[in-house]
């Protein structure tokens, strides 16, 4: 997010003093989606997704290792807004290559191969999250988080933690391919599975190396650069995945390209800052901080594994490998504004909210500016997704894929409260809250563990998905005890953007049955989801109005 320019002898607050633990009006840390590594904002599918700046403030005196200045400069409005454009533009970026890709890999791929990375992917990302110290938000949040031995340690944390989550890979390699394999698979041997978990895994070991400069550049909001950089590593992993799959229809495609792409973001992070550089170096009190203010994150992390991937290991032995494939491609196309939303979350909302904590600053006007754009656009998108999401599917996908279109209308419907729950979560992680962040992933847990099975009694592998929906809603109502015990109450605002997502959708559906148009179709999906749009659009220009006014 673009950083105010400077001349260098701009006057800077002073840095507050150190503190043994995060500010506290409200303590947050949001886990793992706040660490700008590229498979933050892949999603759940190959087709991978940086962000910088102009501006980017060098080293005291123009070399060295870094500043410990304080991070932004200039008004926090413009950085906020210079950021969210960045952020947002190359999201939509990002996402048009990621569908773009997804298009040709799901018609040159079998299903299968879907399936079969739902799962290895899973089981790797449960790694990653399982050892999740929160090194990213440490360094956006900390004081120190722009001192060279702050951060190199940070680093070297990183580092080897990436060896080990490659490490554990080949660990759990056996095990889980001995319980998912299926006599019944066509394509792949119980060895080809064993094989598939620490190729990707490898991936940990080489993003393991990525410059801290990307937090810091998020630290400052300045992310041209970052943006850029993202988009740049999608697109080499992005070419190698199609060009691999359009010779050999295989796994291996998905697993090469990331491997190239990691590789290429690694080397491009190392210089996205002129002057800024990483070395090994411990500093056992900075690294104690950082555990400690990580701890919780960790905790967080394990549970937010719990909540957000469990689907696929309880379906994995649920359904055929063919409908795991199918409902990996639903989720993935549900789950596009969730992955915008975190991401201007944790690039935007955090570090802005966290800025404001560090000044003391009332925090009720500042969220609700931040939050309302927020989601505007997420219930403007799953407002179209809950009316056309079968006449999505069947545009974009081949007929093999139709029976993700109800997948996509079921998951909308949990996606709009994790949204919700989400964007409450970065509050309370600019406040250092991460205890109760790992309540709202633990409610989540539960929720799964006696929703899910309730409705695949009773409505078969339809009620299953509907399950995880109820799931999102038990999070998103302990996020509002969470807000609550800081003194801020959002459920009276929360209650009215529930109707206009109600109203958006029913008025989608009345279009759709008073035009009489066949469905699934893209006429149908076209016109019943711009009459869905229609309110966000009225809500969000008054918001605008309002926002201008206030200037």
């Amino acid at each position: 997010m673009p950083r105010a320019r400077e001349t260098g002898e701009k006057e800077r607050r002073p840095l507050p003093p150190p503190q043994e633990k995060p500010v506290r009006p409200l303590e947050s840390i949001q886990g793992s989606a706040s660490q700008l590594s590229p498979e933050a904002f892949e999603g759940q599918d190959f087709p991978f997704s940086v962000e910088g700046s102009e501006g980017v403030i060098p080293p005291e005196g123009g070399k060295g290792e870094g500043t410990g200045a304080v991070s932004g400069g200039g008004k926090l409005k413009g950085r906020v807004l210079s950021g969210s454009i960045w952020s947002m533009g190359g999201y939509a970026a990002s996402q048009v290559i990621r569908l773009g890709s997804n298009m040709i890999l799901t018609r040159v791929l079998f299903r299968e191969v879907f399936g079969v990375m739902a799962l290895v992917q899973t089981f790797v990302n449960g790694i990653h999250m399982f050892s999740d110290l929160g090194i990213g938000p440490s360094l956006i949040q900390n004081p120190k988080g722009e001192e060279p031995e702050f951060y190199n340690t940070a680093w070297t944390i990183q580092v080897l933690r990436g060896a080990g989550i490659w490490f554990l890979s080949f660990l759990i390699a056996w095990p889980v391919a001995k319980f998912y394999y299926n006599a019944s698979w066509k394509a792949y041997t119980q060895w080809d599975l064993f094989l598939f978990i620490p190729a990707v895994g490898f991936s940990a070991l080489i993003s393991g190396f990525n410059s801290t400069a990307i937090f810091t550049l998020n630290r400052r909001l300045d992310l041209k650069r970052l943006t850029l950089l993202q988009l740049a590593y999608q697109v080499v992993g992005v070419t190698i995945m199609v060009l691999w799959a359009m010779k050999w229809k295989t796994v291996w495609a998905l697993i090469g390209g990331r491997l190239v792409g990691d590789l290429f973001f690694v080397i491009v992070s190392h210089r996205i800052i002129p002057g800024y550089r990483n070395r090994f170096h411990w500093d056992k009190a900075h690294a104690l901080e950082l555990i400690r203010f990580g701890k919780w994150i960790f905790i967080s992390t394990v549970l937010t594994f719990l909540a957000q991937q469990s689907d696929k290991l309880i379906f994995g032995k649920m359904i055929s490998l063919e409908t795991l494939g199918v409902y990996w491609v639903a989720f993935n196309l549900a789950s596009l504004p969730i992955t915008g939303i975190c991401r201007i979350g944790d690039q935007v909302a955090f570090p802005a909210l966290s800025e404001k904590v560090r000044e003391g600053a009332a925090m009720e006007e500042t969220f609700w500016r931040i939050r309302n754009p927020l989601l505007v656009i997420g219930g403007a998108i799953l407002g179209v997704y809950l009316v056309s999401g079968a006449d999505i599917i069947s545009v974009l996908y081949d007929p093999r894929y139709l029976e993700g279109g109800w997948m996509v209308q079921f998951l909308a419907l949990g996606a709009w409260f994790t949204v919700k729950e989400y964007t409450n979560g970065n509050l309370l992680l600019a406040f250092g809250d991460a205890r109760w962040l790992a309540v709202c992933n633990g409610s989540k847990v539960v929720g799964l563990v006696v929703l899910v099975p309730l409705g695949f009694r009773f409505g078969g592998f339809p009620g299953a998905v509907l399950g995880l929906a109820g799931a999102d809603f038990v999070r998103y109502l302990f996020s509002l005890v969470g807000l609550g015990r800081h003194g801020l109450k959002v459920l009276p605002k929360d209650l009215s953007k529930d109707l206009l997502l109600a109203s958006s959708v029913g008025l989608g559906f009345l279009v759709k049955k008073v035009t009489g148009l066949p469905s699934p179709s893209f006429l149908a999906g076209l016109v019943a989801g711009l009459a869905a749009l229609a309110p966000w659009a009225v809500y969000g220009l008054l918001l605008l109005g309002r926002e201008r006014s206030r200037s």
